[in-house]
């Protein structure tokens, strides 16, 4: 049985480490619908895997590359 959604926390079987912290369950600590293991930070609701990238050195969607085609970037000729 995988993941559910309760509200806006995840919640996981006694078994399954969702947090990729070693204990079992899952939170979503920025309340973002991610729990740790897909989030690349679980403090901040404005990063996760489906938000847009913006010009202002984070990874704003946790795909390992910081500002890589941005929303927000000045076109340069």
């Amino acid at each position: 049985m995988g993941p559910s959604i309760q509200g806006r926390k995840k919640t996981a079987p006694a078994t399954e480490d969702l947090n990729c912290d070693g204990s079992v369950g899952a939170e979503d600590a920025d309340e973002d619908g991610f729990t740790a293991c897909e989030d690349c930070n679980d403090s901040d609701p404005s990063v996760n895997p489906n938000a847009d990238e913006r010009c202002d050195g984070v990874d704003n969607d946790c795909n390992g590359s910081i500002d890589d085609d941005t929303i927000d970037a000045l076109p340069y000729f």
